[in-house]
């Protein structure tokens, strides 16, 4: 029985994929959003045309500073405005700065640009039809963001920075996997229960702009959307009165005491805070002021210690992440080229493994890192070499991580009755079909919400979930042999 639900290993197919509408994501180009820039890093550019290329002294391109060939002229850009680029130059033995316009570089600036990975190792070019800028490397997190005839305008991770460059339409369709996972987020947007581990059964409360623990039962003053800000921030809100936690500030100086404040629409970095996960609790930073939450008699900030007031468990509260579940990839940049055991990657046979993230994150909000997932697998044997992940791998793994990550197994069906009745009873599952594993989220209208690590035409499936109907559970790429159903704790 146990062999009937093995992974086969999934060869990676080298026939056009095709540019398939129905997997874009398509979001408008601007300057916050090209890869690289967003993540602090630089990006290297050659410009569009090798004749004269202007510098300017600010992004309103004013004022010209100076005048460079573009032939030989190679940017690191740093920031980016409306219309411009800010980088470094160089100009003989001289080191330069300035700002560029963005049509110098950027094809088509309007173009809606699509976030995807690479999927093998690609040649780009400096320029539409010129010399060579290498190889984009295998699962290089990259962004489309233009094209001209038979070119694609990209820019691909490539070491610790980016580059902007330009690849064949030909090598396109065969490496591109379109994908927006670059930023795991630890927790998923929603609302939770904010509960200090030394204070379990204590309720929050707020006195004279204080916020105390009180021991009488829970509250729905302990309530908060978390709303994600970038890098595992969040901002705090507080349910029933609309304002967010944050540290207290006197003279334009963080203090180390802890109140809630009117949501600021701006930045405030003393209502930001940075989750870091400790087995089943998370640890609260405060972005002001560097320091941590606090449960004591009242919530104060303090320096990180091993005292269990400074943990916090975070249980959600309206129930299954429906709006902001995501499906990560085994060919996500992070893991996709990584080992899953001796013989295979993870992009390549780790389906059982980014199944279980994807279930578990559709179902409460909790991101488990995959590879503390394959590597569980590959030490309790739950790895088949040559093949994938065996299907006990789903109990064993709830039994060792369920309390933390606040799920458990529920068992196996093959029966779509029973599996529709669980999800609209707020469960999610795993699905076992031909060659695959892949996640069922949800319920609605007649049809399923199905998440597909490794989205294929044989399957119909996209990166960003499909709703489907149960007959495609019957037949062909979608086939079930059985779901393996999840609960939350």
């Amino acid at each position: 029985m146990e062999q009937q639900f093995r992974i086969r290993y999934q060869r990676i197919p080298f026939f056009l994929f095709g540019v398939l509408l129905w997997l874009f994501c398509f979001h408008p180009v601007h300057a916050a959003q090209y890869r690289g820039i967003a993540q602090g890093k630089t990006i290297t550019a050659y410009p569009l045309k090798t004749g004269t290329i202007q510098v300017y002294e600010d992004s309103g391109k004013l004022a010209v500073i100076d005048q460079v060939s573009g032939k030989n002229l190679s940017v690191k850009i740093s920031k980016v405005s409306e219309g411009s680029l800010y980088g470094r130059y160089k100009k003989g033995a001289e080191t330069c700065y300035g700002w560029f316009s963005e049509k110098d570089f950027v094809a088509n600036p309007s173009y809606s640009s699509k976030t995807a990975v690479a999927r093998y190792k690609g040649r780009a070019y400096k320029r539409k039809g010129g010399s060579s800028f290498g190889s984009v490397p295998d699962y290089a997190d990259m962004e489309v963001i233009g094209k001209s005839g038979n070119w694609y305008q990209i820019i691909y991770q490539y070491g610790s920075a980016y580059r902007m460059g330009w690849m064949k339409k030909s090598v396109y369709d065969i490496i591109i996997r379109y994908y927006d996972g670059s930023e795991k987020h630890i927790l998923a947007e929603g609302n939770y229960r904010l509960t200090p581990k030394n204070k379990s059964s204590f309720a929050l409360t707020e006195k004279n702009g204080i916020l105390i623990y009180e021991k009488k039962g829970k509250s729905l003053s302990q309530q908060f959307a978390f709303q994600f800000t970038g890098k595992n921030c969040y901002k705090l809100v507080q349910l029933s009165s609309g304002r967010c936690l944050s540290a207290t500030e006197e003279d334009g100086i963080y203090l180390n005491q802890v109140v809630l404040t009117e949501n600021d629409e701006e930045t405030t970095l003393g209502q930001i805070w940075q989750l870091i996960r400790s087995g089943g609790y998370y640890y609260l930073k405060n972005k002001g002021t560097n320091l941590y939450l606090n449960a004591g008699t009242t919530l104060t900030l303090g320096k990180k210690s091993t005292s269990s007031r400074e943990l916090f468990q975070l249980v959600r509260m309206n129930g299954k992440n429906q709006t902001d579940w995501q499906v990560f990839s085994q060919y996500d940049p992070k893991w996709g080229g990584k080992k899953y055991g001796k013989t295979n990657t993870m992009a390549g046979a780790a389906c059982g493994i980014l199944s279980l993230t994807n279930a578990v994150y559709a179902l409460n909000g909790q991101f488990i890192d995959p590879m503390k997932l394959a590597s569980y697998a590959v030490k309790a044997k739950y790895r088949i070499e040559n093949n994938g992940t065996v299907y006990t791998f789903f109990k064993a793994a709830a039994k060792k991580y369920g309390k933390d990550y606040g799920f458990a197994y529920r068992g196996s069906t093959m029966n779509l009755t029973v599996l529709k009745n669980h999800l609209k009873a707020g469960g999610t599952a795993i699905a076992y079909v031909p060659g695959h594993y892949l996640a069922v989220a949800d319920y609605k209208n007649g049809k399923y919400l199905i998440l597909d690590s490794y989205a294929q035409s044989k399957r119909k499936t996209s990166p960003y979930g499909n709703w489907v109907t149960g007959s495609r559970f019957r037949s062909g790429g979608l086939k079930a042999k059985a779901f393996f159903l999840l609960k939350a704790r």
